[in-house]
């Protein structure tokens, strides 16, 4: 258990460097997702044939596995296209709402029973990341409270909540899938069919978006093998096997430092002139805290779930 929370917490710190690696980078968020995924692929078939593995499986399960695939592609699409729209700091801070997605999506998918204490922990959750976002952004926070979504940054909003939605379903499917798949198998058939996906649909992408940026320009080369490589196959691998021994929710919730560590990171190399007060700190500690007590929450709500009833006494 204890390495899998280890394996956890390294991805998120490669996870945090995504949002950064997609702002650097000048191509637009669909062929950034198609790029990487382009680079990743081959990287994790090498990986495979390295450790002479086979990919036959049955036809199901690689179904199943392309059906996350595509799951996955929409993310990373809404992911970046939300930091494109408006920036690194409010798409990592829509991030929050995974846990809370989760706390309603795995009972209904894998038919276990809702638990009051996951939907307690992601409230938490969003009050902490609603300081992070006073602090990080405050002026144009203000502006979208009396604009809404019809702000600038209102299409960055969505699209990042989507993109927690959707990052929320594939990391329940992916808990039900992984219990007897070799990790690599299960990350390159998921990878595989959204590179598929994004083939297929980028002419339509291309026609609904003409001034899409295909070219790499200046350090793209660079960016985009480390985005694919470390912040791609190593994370995903590492956070996959880490399914094996913690819950979907576990999961998600550990995942809300990343938004702390995205926007540290955007705040000294983007620059995106975020001041960082104490809502921040404040904002972050709330975050950390629900990290490190759910577990002892979670081991305390199990036992009020399990008690035995009173049984009431009949007095006759």
């Amino acid at each position: 258990m204890r390495r899998a929370y280890w394996e956890l917490h390294i991805a998120i710190i490669l996870f945090g460097f995504t949002a950064i690696l997609g702002k650097l980078t000048s191509v637009s968020e669909g062929p950034l997702v198609w790029y990487r995924l382009l680079f990743t692929c081959p990287s994790l078939y090498l990986i495979l044939l390295i450790q002479k593995k086979s990919l036959r499986i049955p036809l199901r399960n690689i179904l199943s596995m392309g059906f996350i695939g595509v799951l996955i592609a929409l993310h990373w699409v809404t992911f970046y296209g939300s930091i494109k729209a408006s920036n690194a700091s409010i798409t990592l801070s829509c991030l929050a709402a995974t846990p809370l997605f989760t706390s309603v999506l795995e009972p209904l998918i894998t038919g276990r029973k809702f638990r009051w204490y996951e939907a307690f922990i992601a409230l938490c959750v969003g009050v902490g990341m609603y300081q992070i976002i006073l602090a990080t952004d405050s002026e144009t926070f203000n502006r979208m409270a009396t604009q809404g979504l019809t702000h600038k940054y209102g299409k960055g909003i969505i699209l990042g909540l989507l993109s927690a939605l959707l990052a929320s379903g594939f990391s329940v499917l992916n808990k039900k899938l992984i219990v007897n798949q070799d990790t690599y198998i299960v990350t390159f058939y998921e990878l595989s069919a959204g590179w598929v996906l994004l083939s297929l649909t980028l002419p339509i992408y291309q026609y609904l978006n003409p001034d899409t940026q295909w070219v790499f320009t200046g350090l793209d080369w660079v960016w985009l093998p480390i985005l694919a490589i470390v912040c791609t196959t190593l994370a995903y691998t590492l956070s996959l096997n880490s399914l094996r021994h913690i819950s979907a929710f576990t999961a998600n919730l550990s995942i809300n430092l990343e938004p702390v560590y995205g926007i540290l990171l955007a705040y000294f190399i983007l620059q995106e002139g975020q001041e960082l007060n104490e809502r921040f700190y404040w904002g972050a500690v709330i975050l950390l805290s629900t990290v490190i007590i759910f577990p002892i929450i979670e081991s305390i709500g199990k036992k009020l779930t399990f008690l035995p009833k009173n049984k009431s006494k009949s007095i006759n």
